[in-house]
C-alpha cells in the first residue's frame, strides 16, 4: 500500500474513522474502476476490507460514469445516489474537485447539510476546498513536491546524470477544514 493513491485513501479513511464515521461512501468516475491502469481502486477495496475499513464491497461506492468534466451529469448521478444512500452512511469521499462540486450541489438540492448530515473529504487540495461553504477537508497530494521531483529527474536526464534507481514517493497530507463532523463530539 505504498503508492500515493492508496496512502491518500488510507489517510482519508483513518481520519473519518477517527471522527466516528463507520459507513463511508466513495464517489468516483468509472475510469477508476474499469481502466486497467487504475485497477488500484479495486486493490484498495481489497485492502480496506482486509483492514476492516469496509465490510461490504460495492454498497457504498457511487460510480459516476465517464463524463469527468460535466458537472451537471455528475450532479444528476449523485442526486439519486445520495437520496437512496444507506441511512448509516455518514461520510463521502470525492475522488476529485469536479465530483466534490457536484456532490455539494446535489446535497444542497436534497437539503443535506454538510457536515451535520454528511461529512465530505476530497482527494486533492485546491483553493476551491478553502473557499467552499463549508470549507472542505482534503488530502493534499503535495503537487509542488511532485513537480520538483519531476523537474529534478528531467534535469538529471538532460545532464546525463545517473537515473534515480527507485521511485520517490511523496506522502499525502490531511488538510482539516469544517466539512467533517466529529461524531464523538457530544457538545
Amino acid at each position: 500500500m505504498a503508492e500515493p493513491f492508496a496512502s491518500a485513501m488510507t489517510l482519508a479513511i483513518d481520519y473519518l474513522r477517527g471522527c466516528g464515521h463507520r459507513r463511508i461512501m466513495l464517489a468516483t468516475s468509472s475510469d477508476y474502476l474499469e481502466v486497467p491502469a487504475y485497477r488500484r481502486i479495486e486493490n484498495w477495496f481489497e485492502y480496506a476490507r482486509s483492514e476492516k475499513y469496509l465490510d461490504r464491497k460495492m454498497e457504498y461506492l457511487i460510480p459516476l460514469g465517464h463524463e469527468h468534466g460535466n458537472l451537471k451529469h455528475l450532479r444528476e448521478v449523485l442526486l439519486p445516489a445520495l437520496k437512496r444512500c444507506p441511512s448509516d452512511a455518514t461520510a463521502l469521499i470525492c475522488m476529485n474537485h469536479a465530483i466534490l462540486m457536484a456532490a455539494l450541489s446535489a446535497a444542497w438540492h436534497l437539503k443535506i447539510k454538510i457536515p451535520e448530515d454528511l461529512s465530505l473529504v476530497v482527494i486533492g487540495d485546491t483553493i476551491l476546498s478553502d473557499f467552499s461553504q463549508p470549507p472542505i477537508t482534503g488530502i493534499s497530494v503535495n503537487l509542488e513536491q511532485h513537480m520538483e521531483l519531476a523537474m529534478q529527474a528531467i534535469m538529471g536526464h538532460e545532464q546525463h546524470l545517473e537515473p534515480v534507481s527507485k521511485p520517490q514517493l511523496v506522502t499525502p497530507e490531511l488538510v482539516r477544514r469544517a466539512s467533517v463532523k466529529n461524531l464523538y463530539d457530544h457538545r
